[in-house]
């Protein structure tokens, strides 16, 4: 064989291994390179009002609860009820604070939230608010109250409270008002008094109004849950569970000094820290521990009765809402 033959296959073979050896290092070398990376997550987007149980999401950020779980949590804060609730369930965000009975608003538009953490149940925050010369819930015979929307929380709070001081709905005058020109509306003699919370509740007050009713009144009748859209629980399990636990943890400490966590949250809401601060104690903010008493379905008071009181009132108003659709609207599996 002539020389020349074999140095060419000596070349050849040398070539080969080398690009070979090349091509297994370029892999190697993508695969380190693919394991170093922090896999990017898409932000959890929520909606909220101001409430100071709902401050747990911003003070969370802030104070970078959700960041060492992996988590980035976007927080855009929208001040009317109504405006947050169609903006939710149009799909611009992924979830949000909610009072539980304006869960059956978005059951009803066929884009269910499911709760999955308790977060308060209001004990003063939640009022009826009145002329100064109305002494009471008695009064309002003949008079004009106001709430919110037709078939909203709202209105479940005024017909429940009504019906709890034994004045029949067709014994008053019934007009909606948003919730934060009550105040206004009262003073203009537009209306004789009407279901709010603050800050109109505090600007109302100051006025000379005067509170003749407040939610606690009936236990458990406006309870706050955090929830998600359906489909988010199913496509981000581990994230929900992850933004639960931070949650939790965020609000033992906001609660255990509530004047700092509202000057925490002052610039996310633009409100005053002492009035929100003071807010604090108009509701009765419920934790890990509470929420799986809340969630037992053998406990008196459960959530799951609460759910069922409001199912028969929307039902009672047209809404067709079976005992199977309702089993949606809340979810134990992922609480800590």
């Amino acid at each position: 064989m002539p020389m020349h033959s074999l140095d060419m296959k000596k070349l050849t073979l040398g070539t080969y291994f080398f690009s070979a050896f090349a091509f297994l290092i370029f892999l190697l070398g993508g695969l380190l390179f693919a394991l170093n990376q922090t896999p990017v997550r898409m932000p959890l987007k929520l909606a909220l009002n101001e409430w100071a149980s709902y401050a747990v999401i911003p003070y969370g950020i802030s104070k970078g609860y959700f960041q060492r779980e992996g988590l980035l949590v976007e927080a855009t804060y929208i001040p009317t009820i109504p405006e947050l609730n169609e903006r939710v369930a149009n799909r611009e965000f992924d979830g949000c604070p909610v009072v539980l009975a304006d869960l059956f608003f978005f059951l009803e538009r066929r884009k269910p939230l499911v709760g999955v953490m308790i977060i308060d149940t209001s004990i003063s925050g939640d009022v009826i608010l009145a002329r100064s010369d109305i002494r009471g819930m008695q009064n309002l015979k003949g008079k004009t109250i106001s709430f919110d929307t037709i078939n909203s929380f709202s209105h479940y709070i005024v017909l429940s409270l009504l019906e709890k001081f034994m004045i029949k709905p067709q014994e008053v005058k019934f007009v909606q008002v948003p919730i934060e020109q009550v105040p206004e509306k009262i003073k203009a003699g537009v209306i004789d008094a009407g279901h709010t919370f603050d800050p109109a509740k505090t600007r109302g007050l100051k006025a000379g109004l005067r509170v003749i009713a407040e939610a606690g009144a009936i236990p458990g009748l406006v309870t706050e849950v955090i929830a998600f859209q359906e489909d988010l629980l199913r496509s981000r399990p581990d994230d929900i569970r992850r933004f639960v636990r931070a949650a939790f943890a965020a609000q033992t400490e906001m609660l255990a000094n509530p004047e700092a966590a509202a000057l925490v949250v002052q610039d996310f809401y633009k409100n005053d820290s002492r009035s929100f601060a003071a807010s604090f104690a108009d509701l009765h903010m419920i934790d890990l521990a509470e929420n799986k008493i809340l969630f037992n379905r053998d406990l008196p008071g459960n959530i799951y009765s609460q759910v069922e009181k409001q199912r028969k009132f929307f039902a009672e108003r047209g809404q067709n809402i079976s005992r199977n659709l309702v089993g949606r609207l809340l979810s134990t599996e992922f609480l800590p």
